[in-house]
């Protein structure tokens, strides 16, 4: 199985931190008894996604694409390498279901929850080459929130 592990990660970008912003207040709106994640906080963050995997992919990933046979599945966990608050599960699951509309992503923790280091915070399954594509995308969303 995969493991994907991440330390924390700190990138300046008024993009990514007006996201971390509405995300923190629709954590903070959901501890008062309102449910979901906004349509509109959804929506900015599928452009951010398209953008980053613009930018990550561009027009292929060629290293994938050379090493993984067409269709072929493959399984992945998020472990938390240091403790924190959980922020933005949704966002991996968007990138994951983007690249492969059958993925299937398990989130172990709510948003606002702690994690301690070495627990598993999410796994995703799927095709291969949409989890190998994906995967610092997600990870680089997941970092900063």
């Amino acid at each position: 199985m995969l493991r994907f592990l991440f330390p924390a990660f700190r990138k300046s970008g008024k993009n990514l931190k007006f996201l971390e912003v509405a995300l923190r207040k629709n954590i903070a709106r959901k501890k008062r008894g309102r449910l979901g994640v906004d349509k509109a906080l959804k929506h900015y963050a599928a452009l951010l996604i398209d953008a980053a995997l613009a930018e990550d992919v561009g027009p292929g990933d060629i290293t994938t694409d050379a090493i993984v046979k067409k269709g072929q599945a493959g399984a992945a966990e998020f472990i938390a390498k240091e403790e924190m608050v959980i922020a933005g599960l949704f966002i991996p699951e968007m990138v994951f279901k983007k690249l492969d509309k059958k993925a299937v992503f398990r989130a172990s923790f709510k948003d606002g929850e702690r994690v301690r280091k070495g627990q598993a915070i999410a796994t995703v399954s799927g095709k291969l080459s949409a989890l190998l594509t994906g995967e610092r995308v997600a990870l680089n969303f997941l970092q900063r929130l």
